[in-house]
This record gives C-alpha cells, sequence and structure tokens, in this order.
C-alpha cells in the first residue's frame, strides 16, 4: 500500500516508519509491505509543508481485511454402510460477510442426491454435514468452502465408507470346446477393493487365477465338463 506526502506519522505522534516493513521515499510516497491486522490498522496522518507557508495536513484510517481461514475436520475412522456420520466446518477468522458452501469431489455437494443435510450456526461461521445412512456413494472427497470481498479459505478431507463387494457384471455359466480357448468376464466393487479369486471344480480343486476386480478368466479346457465358480473377498 502506498501513498504521497512529505512527512507520515501516526495519530499518537510517532514518525513513520516505526518497523522493517515500513518505508518513507524522497518523493513522499509511504511503502508498507505485508500489511498485519492489529498492527498496521489504525489512523494515520499526512503533512505537506510549503516552504515557509503553514504545513497541511490530513488524516485517515487504515482498514485492513481478512480472508477467511477454516479449520481443519476429519470424519471418523472405520465407517461402515449404514452407519452415519457428520463433521463440522468452523470458520475461524475473516471478515463477514462470509458466504460458506460444501463441495464434493470438486462438485457442489446437493444435499437431495446425498441424503445429507446441512446445518449453519453462529452467523453463517459454523456448517454442519450429517449423512444419516452411509453408502457406497458418499465415498469421496469433501471440502468447505468459505468466501468473502477479500479471498477463499477451505479444507478438505476424504470419507472412506467400508461397502461389502458387490458384483457389477456378474459372471454366467459358458460352454466352451476342447483344444479352444474361453473368456469369462467378470467386474466387482467395494471398499476396500475386493479381490476375484478363480477356482476350478475338480477332484483336486486349486485356484487357476488370481485377479482384480474388471479382468477376464481365459482358460483352456482338456476335458469335456469344467465347472469355474469365483470367490469374491473384499479386505478388512
Amino acid at each position: 500500500m502506498e501513498f504521497n506526502t512529505n512527512k507520515c506519522s501516526l495519530t499518537d505522534g510517532r514518525q513513520l516508519p516505526i518497523n522493517q516493513r515500513q518505508r518513507v521515499f524522497a518523493n513522499g510516497t509511504f511503502y508498507i509491505t505485508e500489511m498485519q491486522p492489529g498492527v498496521d490498522d489504525g489512523l494515520y496522518s499526512c503533512e505537506v509543508t510549503y516552504g515557509k507557508g503553514m504545513p497541511v495536513s490530513r488524516t485517515f484510517s487504515i482498514v485492513i481485511r481478512t480472508e477467511p481461514h477454516v479449520s481443519n475436520f476429519s470424519f471418523p475412522a472405520n465407517l461402515h454402510e449404514g452407519m452415519r456420520t457428520a463433521v463440522t466446518c468452523i470458520v475461524l477468522a475473516g471478515d463477514p460477510p462470509i458466504t460458506t458452501r460444501w463441495l464434493k469431489d470438486s462438485s457442489p455437494l446437493i444435499e437431495e442426491d446425498l441424503d445429507a443435510s446441512i446445518i449453519y450456526a453462529g452467523n453463517g461461521f459454523v456448517s454442519t454435514l450429517t449423512i444419516n445412512v452411509l453408502a457406497y456413494k458418499h465415498n469421496g472427497n469433501y471440502t468447505c468452502l468459505a468466501t468473502n470481498d477479500v479471498g477463499i479459505g477451505s479444507f478438505s478431507t476424504r470419507l472412506t465408507v467400508k461397502v461389502p463387494p458387490r458384483w457389477l457384471l456378474e459372471p454366467r455359466d459358458t460352454s466352451a470346446i476342447a483344444g479352444r480357448s474361453a473368456r469369462i468376464d467378470c467386474q466387482a466393487d467395494g471398499v476396500p477393493q475386493p479381490h476375484v479369486r478363480w477356482k476350478m471344480s475338480t477332484s483336486d480343486t486349486k485356484d487357476i487365477l488370481s485377479r482384480t476386480p474388471g479382468c477376464a478368466g481365459k482358460f483352456s479346457p482338456s476335458f469335456p465338463t469344467v465347472n469355474i465358480y469365483f470367490i469374491l473377498a473384499c479386505p478388512v
């Protein structure tokens, strides 16, 4: 911040500069770097002298506005499908008016889509997000975003909901011709990511393939009838 004058002072009479962040140039310019609330705001006086004439002075104020600062927050650990959770965002600092809103995965959070509710308190400085029945769709990054005319403050955290494995593409009975290859597709998801194990039912049952969800199994039958079955396990 800068302004032109021949002599600068605070209204308490102290001559400027009074610290290393302040500087008065020969042409009368007064410069302050890194304005600090509670330190640099207040009343200032500048005085201009014309030769032997009467000095002219003016008193003015500097008001420093601050951008919002959002507190850290996090969801509880070890949440499972069907449970409930809530998290509170607090705007610790910043000049009003302040607008607070929530994002999920960088997009505006729509309460109806997530079966969630947001309650504001403390003139909008406190915002609580509540989800009554957790499901797979609630997994993701949640951001509390606070804005005013100066800037933006935000904090983000991840919500992890553990969900049992489920099929997206379930394997089906398949007929195969001896000597040729056969392909069976399957897809599954869950949180944490489940593992798909392929088993062959013979007199000596054994693993024939281990894959992650979304992979296809390929085998070459050496006898007329082969039963393939799947074990879907979700890591703890």
